[in-house]
């Protein structure tokens, strides 16, 4: 398996993946602010229930944003350590984050191809994995007070009154 890892495809997947990455949160960012506007319309007009079900993808976009933030930052090391990368049996110590968090990414970030390229070249050096990045790219519902928070959030910005109470 060492001698398969190709430093070129390695590159230039990793640039594939960053552009991918700005892309991306360029069209999250453009979306967000389409969803919070909504879930300031849903509270203005009262309809608690549904700002509360509509802010959990508020709060699923704002988490895949700060995922992106991780894994650009993960990517920029791997790119620019590849050539240790390449010449070393084991992972160096300190890229062993970097790379089994795009391992773990690959599996939950369908906008972003690239990582399953990335995910086996890497997946027999699978080490520890960010639990943060974890948090990020869970499967599940945001907590009830996460949504209250951004909820209440997305009212003070929009200046609308709400009664938190009977949303909780």
């Amino acid at each position: 398996m060492f001698e398969s890892f190709n430093v070129t495809k390695c590159k230039i997947q990793v640039q594939l993946c960053l552009g991918r990455i700005n892309l991306q949160r360029n069209k999250k960012t453009i979306a967000i602010k389409a969803y919070r506007k909504e879930v300031a319309e849903l509270l203005a007009g009262g309809k608690q229930e549904s700002a509360r079900i509509r802010v959990e993808t508020v709060i699923r976009e704002n988490l895949m944003m700060q995922a992106f933030e991780r894994l650009e930052i993960y990517l920029e090391s791997i790119n620019v350590r590849v050539q240790l990368i390449d010449k070393t049996k084991e992972i160096p110590r300190d890229m062993v984050e970097a790379i089994s968090s795009v391992i773990y990414a690959a599996q939950r970030v369908a906008d972003l191809p690239e990582l399953l390229e990335l995910r086996k070249m890497f997946a027999s050096k699978y080490g520890k994995v960010n639990q943060t990045l974890m948090h990020c790219l869970l499967l599940e519902p945001p907590p009830p007070e996460d949504k209250l928070a951004t909820l209440s959030g997305i009212a003070l910005e929009h200046e609308i009154q709400w009664d938190m109470a009977a949303a909780a």
